[in-house]
């Protein structure tokens, strides 16, 4: 992995963008957020340091779902596909956790998302 530093406001990832990286938060906070259909700005959430963001476009290999930008200066670091599948190959029980621990995370998102959808949702089904 190799660390980074941004600074205040220093957008860490770009909706739309292309990415095959994650980068785990070491100091600092980031705000993620979305463009709405609108053209609105959406705050989805703020992370401190631990989290991973990018997790999703690692992994299936699409756009980015949201801009992350650090309300702070922050230190970071990244991880690449390609360094995630070289882990994988070296190290295989190492990377299988890797991997189980991301599937964690993006299980939990999924269902913290889930949640917060069920007040919007109108109807019932009987």
């Amino acid at each position: 992995m190799v660390c980074y530093t941004a600074p205040r406001h220093g957008v860490l990832i770009r909706e739309g963008d292309s990415g095959d990286f994650l980068v785990i938060l070491l100091t600092g906070k980031v705000d993620v957020i979305k463009q709405a259909s609108d053209g609105s700005t959406k705050f989805i959430a703020a992370a401190g340091p631990g989290a991973s963001l990018g997790e999703m476009s690692l992994i299936d290999g699409q756009a980015r779902f949201a801009t992350c930008i650090s309300t702070e200066p922050v230190d970071f670091a990244v991880l690449d596909r390609q360094a995630l599948n070289e882990v994988l190959v070296s190290q295989p029980s190492l990377g299988n956790k890797l991997l189980l621990l991301l599937l964690q995370l993006m299980a939990k998102r999924l269902r913290d998302s889930g949640a917060n959808l069920l007040p919007h949702i109108g109807s019932s089904v009987v």
